[in-house]
């Protein structure tokens, strides 16, 4: 091969975010890229490279010796009123700072707000190139600038409750602020966590849960209109889109007698900001009705983000494989599938998409690609439309007027995907009988229509 390539852009495409992903190749002999006078490294003849983009059209041009080619691209922010709100959330008498290494005195409320703009950047970019995959085009959500808010809640308070107790105090405290609007799902960000590395004992802390332990407010949990998380590891993010490469490569080992290691065992700096990044999606993700699947993102494929944008022998160098690691990965790995007594498969009808497109490692499977590519979230629906989305238990008969996209049967504890049926050809399906299959008592039934709308009902 003796050209340059991009293989997932074409010249004039439009998206409706800042931050893009181009994939492509190159002549083998070919080691760097000028792509808009900016170095690009070539690995095995292949290339990733992030472009900012300006609003209107962006001219890219990629050159190597006397080798060139150009792509237009053009950049229409979304007009939806239905957003993403990043907060970054300091508590009652906290100073608003972040765990960070004491030479890097940028782990204030700036530096924070800079550090999550540029990661809600790159997940937009990931759900558009996911979705894209998956041959739905590039959708994605709108996200507003990070913003400061003031919790009332005290820090000491907080450290105090759990998960699912903080989730539920901030979720009712946001709403009820002169911000909260039910047009809006918040991102939440919390500056008050600290690991006590004083407290760790080499010898004894072997596993994950132990670290935790000696973690005030570690949390990461999501639903509704809130995903919440610490920041312990928040100083590993980038705070330009500039460092975003280099935070994903970053083979520093954390130091645990000073800062919490969530890098999935794998230890380094590069794998903490990959698999923080990840639960962050994962959790955010929650807030758009997924729930756990054996593989890719509501998985634990979320530790693997960085796969998205590094050439695979750069991102198996930077960062090895989990399974590799050690046995402790193992448990982290079943963690979310613990609470499913069983998985049942059904039957799958010839309209129903059932394999994940995978690049790198990270994907959705195609019911929650299918459910995110018609949630409204995700798409600019005309004036709310009069319709009828119901389930009848006894008949176990699913009933829309506007169409069925998508149905998944899912665990009561833990809210696996247990079975699904996806259907995005142009005929619709207007009604669908579940097979008298034993789920179990405690299963759910999640349905979406062609227009975003949502049901939520027991099986039995």
């Amino acid at each position: 091969m003796d050209a340059i390539r991009i293989e997932n852009f074409n010249d004039g495409e439009t998206v409706s975010y800042p931050l893009v992903l181009l994939r492509g190749s190159a002549p083998k002999d070919c080691d760097q890229l000028e792509i808009n006078d900016v170095n690009c490294e070539v690995v095995g003849g292949k290339f990733k490279h992030l472009i900012n983009l300006n609003v209107g059209d962006n001219l890219v041009e990629i050159k190597w010796g006397s080798l060139k080619i150009e792509v237009r691209i053009r950049y229409e922010p979304r007009g939806s009123n239905l957003v993403l709100q990043p907060l970054y959330i300091i508590c009652d008498g906290h100073d608003g700072r972040f765990q960070g290494p004491e030479g890097v005195k940028k782990n204030d409320e700036g530096s924070a707000l800079c550090r999550i703009d540029v990661c809600c950047k790159l997940l937009q970019s990931i759900l558009a190139e996911k979705l894209h995959e998956s041959g739905y085009g590039r959708k994605t959500i709108k996200v507003e600038s990070c913003q400061v808010f003031y919790s009332k809640m005290s820090s000491a308070s907080v450290k105090e409750m759990q998960e699912d107790e903080l989730w539920a105090a901030l979720g009712r405290e946001i709403l009820g602020s002169e911000i909260g609007k039910p047009q809006a799902k918040y991102l939440g960000f919390l500056s008050c966590t600290e690991y006590h590395g004083d407290r760790y004992k080499v010898e004894e802390m072997k596993l994950h849960e132990d670290l935790l332990k000696i973690t005030d407010v570690y949390v990461a949990l999501g639903g509704g209109g809130l995903a919440i998380f610490g920041t312990a590891c928040l100083y590993t993010w980038p705070e330009t889109t500039d460092d975003i490469l280099s935070r994903f490569k970053d083979q520093r080992l954390v130091d645990r007698t000073r800062f919490l290691d969530d890098s999935a065992y794998r230890g380094t700096l590069g794998a903490c900001f990959s698999t923080t990044l990840g639960s962050t999606l994962h959790e955010l993700c929650h807030t758009f009705d997924l729930g756990h699947t054996d593989i890719g993102i509501m998985s634990r494929g979320f530790d693997n983000l960085h796969k998205v944008f590094l050439q695979e022998e750069d991102a198996e160098r930077s960062l090895p494989r989990l399974e590799t690691v050690c046995d402790e990965m193992v448990s982290i790995k079943l963690k979310e599938a613990e609470s499913r007594s069983f998985i049942r498969k059904a039957d799958f009808s010839d309209d129903v998409i059932n394999r994940p497109i995978c690049f790198d490692e990270t994907c959705f499977t195609k019911s929650s690609a299918c459910i995110l590519a018609y949630h409204k979230w995700f798409n600019d629906y005309p004036d709310e439309r009069k319709y009828v989305l119901s389930y009848d238990a006894s008949m176990k008969l699913v009933k829309s007027t506007l169409g069925i996209r998508v149905i998944e049967v899912r665990s009561g504890e833990g809210g696996h995907v247990m079975a699904n049926w996806c259907f995005t050809g142009k005929i619709l399906r207007y009604n669908f009988q579940l097979d008298p299959l034993d789920f179990g008592s405690s299963s759910s039934l999640f349905v979406e229509d062609n227009y975003g709308n949502i049901l939520k009902a027991n099986i039995y």
